[in-house]
């Protein structure tokens, strides 16, 4: 049965993309930005392996429903997010799909793997992949969100401490401003914690 885009408005803070679409986009967008501008010619004929987390079939509009009603009604205080809920958004978000479904999520113990995977069409009959993989650590403090990259792996090597203290200089702050930002403006639907545990993540108010 085909998803009724109308249920994405979320609580219209964003437009018609929505809080949730929001915060996907600005999170990948601003990491995505960066690294494909660092490694615009550091490219790969074949993309990273697959999670092994694969997402259920028509996962999406039943995540994306309990997403947008936690965002949009303050009486609802806690979501639990497992690994397959936010695969399913970075899948098959409307938001994402310049990615080519080319990201995945794994929760750690206090952290957050985003892998990218992501198809580029530079020529006819020629893809190239991005593939780098960002260790995270989301933290929410009195309304204020911060995003700590901690390491960063461009297929399969470390980034070298020059480029990762860029991003964390250059990207870092403002990814964490306009994050705050958009949190600060849900007022009494605000997250104000953020829990990364072994496969999942909770968000609460």
């Amino acid at each position: 049965m085909a998803y009724d885009t109308r249920g994405q408005r979320g609580c219209g803070c964003c437009g018609p993309v929505g809080c949730v679409g929001g915060l996907l986009l600005i999170i990948v967008l601003s990491v995505a930005a960066f690294f494909v501008v660092r490694f615009a010619w550091d490219l790969s004929d074949q993309p990273l392996p697959v999670n092994q987390n694969a997402v259920p079939p028509g996962a999406y509009p039943q995540v994306r429903h309990r997403l947008n009603d936690f965002m949009g009604n303050a009486e609802i205080r806690s979501v639990l997010l497992s690994e397959a809920d936010v695969n399913a958004m970075l899948e098959d978000a409307p938001e994402l799909a310049f990615l080519g479904k080319g990201a995945t999520i794994a929760f750690r113990e206090n952290e957050a793997e985003l892998r990218f995977r992501v198809p580029l069409h530079l020529f006819p009959f020629n893809t190239k992949y991005l593939n780098y993989e960002v260790f995270l650590r989301p933290i929410v403090s009195w309304g204020k969100v911060t995003v700590n990259v901690s390491r960063v792996t461009s297929a399969g090597k470390p980034l070298d401490p020059i480029t990762l203290r860029g991003f964390k200089e250059q990207v870092e702050p403002l990814l964490n401003q306009m994050l705050s930002w958009l949190n600060e403006r849900q007022q009494s639907r605000a997250i104000q914690s953020i829990r990364v545990q072994n496969g999942s993540m909770l968000l609460e108010r």
